[in-house]
């Protein structure tokens, strides 16, 4: 929206709403960084444009664009097997003894239904050095902190499509603590 505001000449007052956004952005999400993209896609694709090594994304329950995307950039995929979508964090300890990814991305609901145990998951993740992706599209604004919280997230990322939480149409964002 603010790039169409652009196109249109009225670039002060875009650049502010954008500014605004971002602002708001780091406050939800608790992160010192954030930045309004086209879409969701485009802040997975930004987050895993700086990954090296694997992906590690869940065997279920992810979004489709996890894969597509990896595929896209060449990294090897590492398939986290689940619950029903729902990473248990016994088995991530255990997956982690014979694969080393260097990233996990994940939706804070499996198949937008149940809740991953995020902070958990974090904690794993922080001390085995893997950069945890939380696709929080449909779980920004989480009153509990639980998800799309950047104290349990290494980087945040959404839609703000329709039908999202956060519902402009089209958009998305993403958050991190490193610039």
């Amino acid at each position: 929206m603010c790039d169409a505001s652009l196109e249109l000449g009225n670039r002060v007052r875009s650049n502010e709403f954008k500014k605004t956004a971002e602002e708001s952005i780091k406050k939800i999400t608790n992160h010192e960084h954030a930045r309004v993209l086209g879409s969701g896609n485009a802040a997975i694709m930004a987050a895993m444009s700086t990954v090296k090594g694997s992906v590690m994304i869940p065997d279920q329950g992810g979004w489709s664009g996890f894969q597509k995307i990896a595929e896209f950039y060449g990294l090897e995929v590492v398939h986290i097997p689940t619950v029903m979508g729902v990473i248990q964090p016994e088995t991530l300890e255990e997956h982690l003894k014979t694969k080393s990814p260097e990233s996990l991305f994940l939706t804070s609901f499996a198949g937008y239904m149940v809740e991953q145990p995020v902070k958990d998951i974090y904690e794993i993740c922080e001390d085995n050095g893997i950069i945890l992706v939380e696709d929080a599209s449909g779980s920004v604004g989480d009153p509990e902190r639980n998800l799309a919280c950047g104290d349990h997230s290494h980087i945040i990322v959404a839609s703000t499509g329709s039908p999202k939480i956060i519902n402009l149409g089209n958009g998305g964002f993403i958050s991190t603590n490193n610039p």
